[in-house]
């Protein structure tokens, strides 16, 4: 029977691809299959994120490589870990989300980023005691790599042998997809709210398009909204894409901490909190 891969290597390529492939082949040599690395276990046509979301889901540990450019910025000037939709993000968000014992391994010199430099969502990673792998004491490095490992998935061989069973994967999340009424929101628009619906439309794993309506007192018709939310943490990046509000400035992602019983979903943004009951 093959071995759950268990123990997850999380880098960035054109940072530390050339390390992540030495640690990789290092742990492989002691652990075999347990240990999943982009490169080796994505086959081709498979969804990414799917497929890293099933890793993760039976995941015992995950090596975070942190190497110079690790922040480096994109195409619009920022670090690509403030973007949406950078891969590492999303690996490090659903390993946080899912309460995954964290190894940050500091490679080519690097440092730990400044929390302040992170997105909220990303930076409990600070939080985690780091491992510096230095040229000079490769091996004592790797080693320390090693047993940090053992201590959370056990210690395991090529073979399989001593293979500690991993936790069953947590429960589904309860399904946005639906029509919802606005409860309440804070503060209070001007002007004010009369009322407003919002349907919320699945498009992948953690993906959803929103089109809402709001109905405001004074007014004779209620403005649209349409826009997507991606999960994040423990929250969603929220983006409206296109309203007939002639007032509305907001077009950014915003990061809306979230909680949802199957019931009741609730936004709270750095400007305002709202609540909406899902209608059966």
């Amino acid at each position: 029977m093959s071995a759950t891969r268990d123990i997850f290597i999380c880098y960035r390529r054109d940072d530390s691809r050339a390390e992540a492939r030495a640690i990789y082949d290092r742990l492989s040599s002691r652990w075999g299959d347990r240990v999943f690395l982009d490169l080796e276990g994505i086959d081709a046509g498979r969804r990414w994120r799917e497929e890293i979301e099933r890793a993760l889901g039976v995941c015992r540990v995950f090596v975070l490589i942190i190497g110079p450019e690790w922040l480096a910025p994109g195409k619009d000037g920022r670090p690509r870990i403030h973007d949406p939709e950078d891969q590492l993000r999303f690996e490090v968000t659903t390993a946080l989300r899912l309460r995954i014992p964290i190894i940050p391994v500091r490679v080519g010199g690097a440092g730990i980023p400044p929390r302040a430099q992170l997105p909220a969502d990303v930076a409990a990673i600070c939080d985690f005691q780091a491992i510096n792998l230095v040229e000079d004491y490769y091996d004592a490095g790797v080693e320390k790599i090693i047993q940090a490992i053992t201590n959370h998935a056990g210690g395991g061989n090529a073979g399989g042998s001593g293979m500690v069973q991993p936790p069953p994967p947590p429960p589904p999340e309860p399904a946005l997809d639906g029509l919802y009424s606005l409860v309440s929101l804070v503060p209070a628009v001007m002007p004010p709210v009369a009322g407003a619906t919002m349907q919320i439309n699945s498009t992948g794993p953690g993906q959803y398009q929103f089109a809402a309506s709001v109905m405001h007192y004074g007014l004779p018709f209620p403005f649209q909204y349409r826009g997507v939310m991606q999960r994040m943490g423990a929250g969603y990046m929220v983006q409206t894409m296109w309203t007939d509000n002639p007032s509305f400035v907001d077009w950014a992602p915003v990061l809306n901490q979230a909680a949802f019983d199957g019931v009741t979903l609730s936004l709270r943004s750095p400007y305002a909190a709202a609540v909406w009951r899902k209608q059966f």
